[in-house]
């Protein structure tokens, strides 16, 4: 019999899977989806040097490991067993059909995503030692915090703990004449320091589908073969319990396994597994055993730790919905779910002074709705005439909750504002870029980090919201008294499995944003509610926005009509012409116009198309196309393309009437919902 074999971390190399990546081109470009970047670009020529951090590490040598695999059994028999070191395991999971190939890569992603978090601390091998004497080493050197991480070979045991009692104990080992070696890893792996990454990876695996194995997989954990009702709690227990491999390979010695192949080189494993079959006996198995099978009763659910943001903000759910940028959130979305304990933001963008004054006014005097509601100060408000005007109004109504976004650092109207309203002002800031982040960390009670926003083109990928965690410990560390600023993830916020996972990851909050245009309260008319229920990822994409034609800038949009797609962007190539805009030529465009009763262009422009110069042209068509609007394409995250796909995949289709307060329960995960 046979079984293979997949290394774990340390077997990363520039250049890895050189003949590999090439020849599986589909899953290469399905792995590319998933992670949100190039897995050939990392893998073979690292060009930001991140191979090496294991946010990255494990997701790279997961795709590595199952294409080689696959190619090592491309008109081969299949083997007889399985099994991976650490991460590898998951490779091992996915060739035996536990989970499809980019299941596995996003679980990876997520464990990656966890481990990163750990601590400051790291692992150290000690060699010519065995487990027990190693345990009297600990023992005998009374450092605090040194644990066994991996129990490699007989001669090889790996230690792990807080990087400065390593370093110690590296030196005792060294003093007493045995050698040890620092590991080039970023966290105590596999000892109980990482029992914060093991709940929440718990949480996120309760709802993977995991599959019987086809072919069996012994478990770093328990050194015996896994079995399908307890994947959740193994593979969580794993990341804080020490990886058994010597017991793994003296399980399978046992069952008759005679050829080991190891998927992969350089062969990181064959060496440990020569030390174990050279000094193994059948014998060996009874003197020590892993994780028994029937201990893996997953534990009592210990909730959400999201709490903080509700007591913060005044609110019952670690869920908020923010503005959407296109006046989808107005005062009936607002006064609908704030009664239910979900905190909401006000569009204002599309509003003049006076009609917000009535709005905060209608607002502000119904209970159920006053001080549960947040308002938005977008960019171009924050450097507008009005600015001053605007935050008179929010003082004047009593605003407990401003929310702002497209800003690079507080403004001093903002500052101002908090310190007069004595601190009773929350301040949630949205951002897309590390510097903006570490800017309001500083003053923003939250700051939501935007994966995708209405208004850009611009999109994040879940390592910023890693660094932006990083930059909050680094500012706690610095300033211990102060108050912890809270961290949120918005933008892609469409599948109750994509928020749980959110909030697994550590973040306080979420966000929701374009979702929620579909909802019963949304102020969009009901046929643009009806379409865009409909639409796939394929009618999502960047258009002209017209907020600084001169820039061409653009914003991603839902297309409701591919004509008025065509158009915007022909009347933008119109508008940059060298020589000034043909009026005419935009008129023939503008004949297309979806709504033909209300033009886009007024003919008042074309009648002066003598009089005009070509400064004069462009600067009123300027004026008329910032203000025009093309009905048919909508600003907005990506989230209502997500949670279309995640409807009609998982649920049989997207309901055709659902309130703003059903959705967010939907999207919410029960255990960060209001207890009853």
């Amino acid at each position: 019999m046979k079984a293979f074999v997949f290394p774990g971390q340390g077997i990363q190399r520039k250049g890895m899977g050189s003949t590999l990546l090439p020849r599986y081109p589909e899953l290469v470009s399905l792995a590319d989806e998933v992670l949100g970047y190039s897995i050939a670009s990392l893998c073979l020529e690292d060009p930001h040097n991140e191979l090496n951090l294991t946010a990255f590490t494990q997701p790279a040598i997961y795709v590595v490991s199952y294409l080689g695999y696959l190619a090592a059994v491309d008109g081969e028999d299949s083997p007889d067993f399985l099994v991976g070191h650490s991460v590898g395991e998951y490779a091992a999971l996915a060739a035996a059909d536990v989970f499809d190939f980019a299941t596995g890569l996003r679980i990876v992603q997520m464990r990656a995503a966890l481990m990163a978090q750990a601590d400051a601390g790291g692992l150290a091998a000690v060699l010519g030692r065995s487990q027990p004497q190693v345990t009297e080493m600990i023992s005998a050197s009374a450092i605090q915090g040194i644990e066994i991480a991996n129990i490699n070979s007989p001669s090889q045991i790996v230690v792990g703990g807080p990087s400065e009692a390593l370093q110690s104990f590296v030196s005792f080992c060294s003093d007493k004449g045995c050698r040890a070696l620092m590991l080039k890893v970023s966290g105590p792996f596999h000892t109980s320091h990482m029992k914060q990454a093991q709940q929440q990876f718990r949480t996120y695996l309760a709802d993977i589908p995991f599959q019987a194995p086809s072919i069996p997989v012994i478990a770093n954990l328990t050194a015996e073969p896994h079995l399908a009702e307890t994947f959740p709690e193994t593979l969580a227990r794993h990341i804080a319990s020490p990886v058994q491999w010597k017991l793994c390979i003296e399980y399978l010695l046992n069952g008759g396994v005679e050829e080991f192949i190891e998927i992969g080189s350089p062969a990181i494993l064959t060496p440990m597994i020569d030390d174990i079959r050279s000094n193994f006996s059948p014998a060996d198995r009874g003197r020590q055993k892993g994780v028994q099978n029937e201990d893996l009763t997953p534990p009592a659910s210990t909730g959400w730790t999201s709490h903080d943001f509700c007591q913060h903000f005044s609110c019952s759910y670690p869920f908020v919905i923010g503005s959407l940028g296109n006046g989808g959130a107005g005062p009936e979305l607002i006064s609908s779910v704030a009664r239910h304990g979900v905190l909401s933001i006000l569009d204002t963008e599309a509003l003049d002074l006076d009609t917000l004054d009535m709005t905060l006014a209608k607002l502000a005097a119904d209970e159920t709705t006053r001080g549960k509601f947040g308002a938005a100060l977008n960019a171009s408000a924050a450097v507008s005439d009005h600015l001053d005007r605007l935050l008179q109004l929010f003082r004047q109504h009593d605003i407990r909750c401003i929310e702002v976004r497209g800003q690079s650092k507080p403004s001093a109207a903002i500052s101002r504002f908090r310190e007069e309203s004595s601190g009773e002002t929350r301040l949630l800031a949205r951002v897309q870029d590390a510097e903006a982040a570490k800017a309001f960390l500083t003053e923003a009670d939250a700051v939501c980090i935007d994966l995708s926003a209405p208004h850009t083109t611009q999109v994040s990928s879940l390592a910023l919201v890693l660094e932006v965690m990083a930059q909050r410990e680094a500012l706690i560390s610095a300033q211990p008294h102060r108050q912890k600023p809270l961290i949120g993830v918005g933008g892609i916020a469409g599948s109750a499995p994509l928020v749980e996972a959110l909030l697994a990851l550590g973040a306080d909050f979420v966000m929701g944003g374009s979702a929620f245009l579909i909802t019963r309260e949304a102020s969009l008319p009901a046929e643009i509610k009806s379409r865009l229920r409909q639409l796939s990822y394929r009618q999502y994409r960047p258009l002209p926005d017209w907020r600084f034609p001169e820039f061409a800038t653009s914003s991603f949009c839902y297309v409701l009509d591919e004509a008025a797609a065509l158009q915007s962007i022909e009347l933008q190539r119109l508008y940059l012409e060298p020589q000034g805009p043909d009026l005419q030529l935009i008129r023939s465009t503008t004949v297309s116009a979806t709504n033909r009763d209300s033009p886009l262009i007024p003919e008042s422009l074309f009648d002066d198309h003598g009089k005009l110069n070509a400064v004069e042209r462009r600067a009123r068509l300027r004026r008329q196309l910032s203000e025009g609007q093309f009905p048919s394409l909508i600003t907005g995250d990506s989230s209502l393309m997500l949670l279309n796909l995640w409807l009609n995949n998982a649920k049989g289709g997207v309901p055709t009437d659902i309130s703003a307060k059903d959705l967010t329960e939907m999207l919410c995960p029960t255990q960060a919902r209001p207890s009853k």
